[in-house]
Parts: C-alpha cells; structure tokens; sequence
C-alpha cells in the first residue's frame, strides 16, 4: 500500500491542527521546511505532499478522522481468501469482521505513516469511545466471537495486535475464532439393552421396544420416558437410526451415490444387457398355455438407443447371444459389454479365452456389482419406459398397478378359455408377441427422451453428424452366423471328435489327433460342427457320422436342454400333485410342504393333464421283471440321461457295449452335470464301471 499524498489547498481544507488554513501558507512552509513533493497528476495540475511530510499533530488528527468518516485516502489492502469450508457460518463472520479491522490497521499504518502499535491503539481507542465510523463499528461487534453479557465488548489494543500477528503468519484463516471442544456425550445405560431390541429386522416400535425393556434392564436402571428415547433417535443420523432394521442393501438406498455423465461417449462405445420378465402373460409357443416370456434388451448407453433385443422361456445363454447379435449385426460392435453377474451373462459361451463370443468379437466386459442396479440405471430405466410401458397396453397386465380385482377376472378368464377350447382369446400368440415387441422398440426409439432433450434415434444422428469420424463395426449377416455359433473345445481322435453323445467325422482332423480343437455347432442341427484350431482358422466342417451306440438318437442341444427343463417340471408338478391330493384325501401335509396353500379341483385338473402329457410324450418305461430269471424286454431310450438312468437301476443288465458307451462319458463334465439336473445315482454309475473293469 502506498503513502498517502495530498495537495496544499485540501490540507487547507481540512482544518488540521498544526497546519494554516491558507493554503499558500502551507506552500511557503513546505519550501522552508523542504517537504517532499511530486507533480499532481490530472487536471489543474500543481503539486501534492506525503502524509509524512506533515505535523504529528496533523498526522494524528487526520488517523482519527480516517476511522470516523470515510476520507480520500488509500483504501485497505484486502487480506487474500482462504479455503475454509470446515468453518461453521459464526466463525467464518468473525473471521471476515477481524481481517477487515487487521486491514484497517494496515491502511492507517501505510497511508498515515504510522507504526503498527501506533494504528492498532488509535483503533482500539476510538473503538472504545464509540467514534468509529459505522462499518467498523459493525466490524469490531463482529470480530468478538461474543460480546459478553453486556454486549458492550469491544476491541482491545491486544486483541488487535494478537489478530494482526497471527495474519501475518498464517494467513486469514488463522483469525477464525476456535470453537469449543465439544462436550463428550454421555450414553444412558439404558441405551444398551434398548438398542438390543430397537435393531431388529421386525422393527418393533418405541412403545413395544419399552414394554420389553423392563425386563433387559438392571435392577439399577431405570427405565427411559417415550419422549427420553425419541429425543435419543433423532439425535442419530439415518443411516444409523437405521442399522440392523433393514439390511445392507436397504441402507444403500439412502446412502450418496454417483452420478455417471455419458456425455463424452460414442455410438456403439457402450453397450449394457439385461433381462426382463415382462409384466404380461401370453400364450406359451408350445403348449399354448398363459407364461411371462423374458424379454432381453440392449441399450447404446451414448444414445439411449434399443440396439439389440430377444425374446425367449426363460432368462439364458442363447437369448443373450440372440440379443446381442441382433445388436451387432443392425446397430454395431460395442467396444464395451457392461452388464449383470447372472448365469446368462456370465459362463463360457461368453468368457471363454477362445470359444467365447466376446473374445472372437473382440469385446470387453465388465460386471456391475451385486445387488447394484443403480449402476445400470440405463437399462433398468428402459425397462419402464418401453417394456412395462407396453405390458400396460395388454388385458393380460399383472404388474403392481394392475387393479387386484381385474387382474384376478382376467386370470380365471384365460384360464377357463383354455380348460374349455384349449386357448384364449385375451392371450397374445408368441409370434404376434414377437412382432409386438419390435413395434414397442421402434416406437421407443423414436420417442424424445426427457434426459436427452430429443429421440434416441435424433441423438445417434446427432453423435455422427458431430463426429464425423467415428466409425462403427456392423457384422454381415453371415459373419454373425459363424461369430455367434456356440463353441466348445474337444479333444481330437483319429479323425473324430465327439459333441453331446454324437460322434463327428472329419479326415482332415487326422493331422490333430491328440489335439485340443473348438467345435461350433448348430442350435437346431445336430447335422454337423464346424472345427477349427486354437488360432481360429477352420479346419473344415465334420459331419455326423454313424460310430455310435444304434439306439442313441440324434438330439440337438436346444432339445436336450428342453428334456432336461421338462424333467425338472415334471418333478415339480409330481411334488405339488402329492400334496394336493394329502389335502384333498384329509391326510396330513407333508412335512416339507407343510407352508403350502390349498388348490382347488381346477388346478388339480390342471396339473394332472399337463403331468399325464409330459409322461406320454417323454416317459420311458422301466424294465421291471417279476423274478430274477424272467428274460427282460430292453426299451427305447428318448435321450441319452434315460438310458444312464436305466443303467443305474439295472446295472445287471448293462452289456459290454453299454459300458463301452458309458465309460467315456463319465469323464465329461459336461456329461455329469447333466446327470445331476436330472438327479440320477452317478456313483451307482461309477461303481458299475469299476466292477466291470
């Protein structure tokens, strides 16, 4: 800060002890005394004197002057800002009103020509007296941290001088007033055994937490007052209130969370799956009865854009793949796979280093964490606005704000149109579903997203016209076929490798006996399997040859997987029929059913037709003879777990072929999984195999 500077005609003006009130007076004093001048800048011209060339006297009067009524002379140099977001508002006030008094005693200090003792007493005394001009007088109430009882504390010299020293050696922040260390508070001995009680998952209430407490408390204690224990709970933030009444991920609804901007991305940068079980019942493609198909969907997460979809029974591998291929194939290759932990996403038709589909795509994935969907709010948003949105527009809508009673008339409605002519007119067919869907994405698509301010298709458009060089990588539609063609790794022998019981014959793989080799194979053709090398290049195409067992059939995956669905089912259905006819025949329940409800005679009917067609479609019967000697008529396996069920329960049957059969199989891990769906004995199996031996 500099000197203050004045010229004669203004010091006249003022009055100042000391000093003429003509002010060529004061310039013949200032040639006789040879103060220090300088030419006056601006117009009019002449010149100006240093505040120090003056009296003390002057110099004195003019200070107090300056902290009475705001004069001509430098303004105070501002101390600079400090961070200081941990201070409460009471602090950072007094912290501000105490560097306006420190930069006040600068002022006087520089423009006046005065120590630094000598401003801060000046200050101090007109404080005291109550001479200061108004901003100060607010800034010295201000500057104490309190008034005192009175509220007529004001600033001390000390005070100042203390405040000015602790400025100049940290700063502002160092003027902030410090706040009292916090009284340890002190916890009721009946919060213990209360709190054994408040945090349980039942969430009891105050009133019953008290009523129990008596008998937890020690003899000692005295029991809290309703109004002691709600003043004890609000004092706890939420989130504590809260611990052990509801679990983990209930408190993570009321935790902060983080926001993700996508603003950066690019078409196709992204891509996030996930499953949905629709929210209405349509017609089963098979059996023709009323089922929630699982719709699987992915989301362009730059654009919000419906990239991909599939319909299938149920959430698994295939529908997945189905999903994701019809993105690649209309929409492109994502550079990322960002979706759930679920057996769908998650196994090696996907991950595998080799054979999975990522790796041949070129494709990273990532998992959301457990329990997480706010991670992929994209698609869990998508859900609403599209799927759940057009489950709506269905008579067939059981979601949670379908009406309970029209929800219940429309379920007896379907139900008795397909007890009565085997279908319903309220059911939509799969294939109408199918062309349903796509209609409901299209429309989506096209629909102006509230987050981003236009359609989904608008803001694909968008991206490309703004980065003109952003390239996407579409499959054609044969590179599809083969890039999404399910892939195992077998080991190749004498030109043959084996695939789900079916023996597969190639003559160039005699030049990789020994070797392991990735199998493609068709969904729906067993007829034959692509076989490549480890590097990817395609050996050739094996066809199925006839070196098998004779009476194995050839059965293609998705049927396998179908027979095993329906065994399951079928268990189920044997199970819940055993329980219903206990009730019905007022027999005891069986233990293991007993939290089961009671079904009428509708669903009883219902049950046993659908068991007695899945029996006269995929049953086989069991060999049984009346004695040991009789001869015994060996069946016709439908699938291979038949036939190994069968050698498990009659293993003296077994022939030399059949252990031949086995053997090989009971090395598969592929094999004993499938024995395990199917709850067959697979050491009675071993054991068989071991006595032969």
């Amino acid at each position: 800060m500099t000197e203050a500077w004045f010229t004669a005609k203004a010091l006249a003006g003022m009055g100042l002890p000391g000093l003429s009130s003509d002010f060529s007076t004061i310039i013949r004093r200032a040639k006789r005394e040879s103060w220090p001048a300088r030419e006056r800048q601006g117009r009019g011209g002449g010149r100006e004197y240093p505040i120090s060339a003056l009296p003390t006297s002057a110099r004195t009067a003019l200070a107090r002057r300056a902290l009475q009524v705001p004069m001509a002379v430098p303004a105070p140099q501002p101390i600079a800002p400090v961070r200081a977001e941990h201070l409460k508002i009471w602090q950072r006030t007094a912290m501000d009103a105490r560097a306006e008094l420190v930069a006040e005693v600068v002022r006087l200090q520089a423009a006046l020509q005065m120590s630094r003792s000598q401003a801060a007493a000046l200050l101090a005394e007109q404080a005291q007296s109550g001479a200061l001009r108004p901003d100060l007088t607010e800034a010295a109430r201000a500057a104490n941290a309190r008034t005192g009882a009175s509220g007529a504390r004001t600033l001390s010299y000390r005070s100042l001088m203390r405040w000015c020293e602790a400025a100049d050696a940290a700063g502002a922040v160092a003027l902030a007033p410090r706040e009292a260390a916090p009284a340890r508070p002190v916890v009721p001995e009946w919060v213990p055994p209360f709190w054994r009680l408040w945090a349980q998952p039942q969430k009891w209430s105050i009133a019953h937490c008290l009523e129990r407490l008596g008998e937890a408390l020690p003899a000692n204690v005295a029991a809290p007052s309703y109004d002691q224990v709600k003043r004890f709970l609000r004092q706890m933030s939420v989130i504590d209130r809260n611990r052990g009444r509801v679990g983990p991920r209930q408190l993570k609804t009321m935790r902060a969370y983080v926001t993700r901007d996508f603003g950066d991305l690019w078409p196709t940068a992204i891509y996030v799956a996930d499953g949905h079980t629709f929210d209405a019942e349509i017609a089963h493609p098979i059996h023709g009865q009323p089922f929630r198909p699982e719709v699987t969907v992915v989301i362009d997460v730059a654009t919000r854009a419906i990239v991909g979809w599939s319909i299938g029974i149920v959430e698994n591998t295939w529908g997945v793949a189905d999903a994701l291929r019809h993105a690649c194939e209309t929409w492109g290759v994502p550079a990322l796979w960002y979706v759930d932990r679920g057996k769908g996403f998650n196994n090696a038709y996907f991950d595998g280093p080799h054979t999975g589909f990522l790796a041949r795509l070129g494709v990273h994935k990532e998992n959301s964490l457990p329990y997480s969907s706010q991670a992929r709010g994209v698609v869990e948003r998508v859900h609403q606005s599209c799927l759940v949105r057009a489950a709506k527009e269905l008579p067939t809508y059981i979601g949670a704000k379908m009406d309970e009673e029209a929800k219940h008339r429309v379920h007896k409605l379907t139900r008795a149109d397909i007890k009565m002519i085997g279908r319903s007119r309220l059911l939509m067919s799969f294939d109408d579903f199918r062309e349903y869907v796509g209609a409901q994405v299209a429309a989506y698509n096209g629909r102006r997203h509230s987050e981003l301010g236009m359609s989904p298709l608008d803001r694909w458009e968008k991206l490309f016209r703004d980065q003109p060089d952003t390239m996407i990588d579409r499959l054609a539609p044969e590179e599809a076929v083969d890039l999404f063609r399910p892939t195992v790794e077998r080991v190749a022998r004498r030109g043959q490798v084996e695939l789900w019981t079916n023996i597969y014959f190639l003559r160039d793989l005699e030049h990789h006996h020994g070797e392991t080799v990735q199998v493609g194979f068709d969904l729906h053709d067993a007829s034959q399997v692509w076989v490549r090398d480890q590097a990817g290049r395609l050996i050739g195409i094996a066809k199925l040859d006839g070196n098998k067992v004779p009476f194995m059939p050839v059965v293609t995956r998705a049927e396998r997987e179908q027979q095993i669905r329906t065994k399951g089912r079928r268990d189920r259905l044997n199970r819940d029929l055993a329980v219903v006819e206990a009730e019905l025949n007022g027999g005891p329940p069986l233990i293991e059913h007993a939290h089961r409800t009671t079904v009428d005679e509708f669903f009883l009917d219902a049950a046993r037709q659908q068991l007695d067609a899945m029996e006269a479609v995929s049953a086989a019967p069991t060999p049984a003879a009346a004695n040991a000697g009789e001869a015994t008529t060996r069946p016709i396996f439908g699938t291979d777990h038949d036939f190994a069920a069968w050698l498990a329960v009659n293993p003296r049957l077994a022939t030399s072929t059949d252990l031949a059969w086995l053997k090989p199989r009971l090395a598969d891990p592929h094999f004993l999984l499938l024995l395990d769906a199917c709850s067959i004995d697979v050491e009675a199996l071993n054991s068989l195999c071991r006595e032969a031996a």
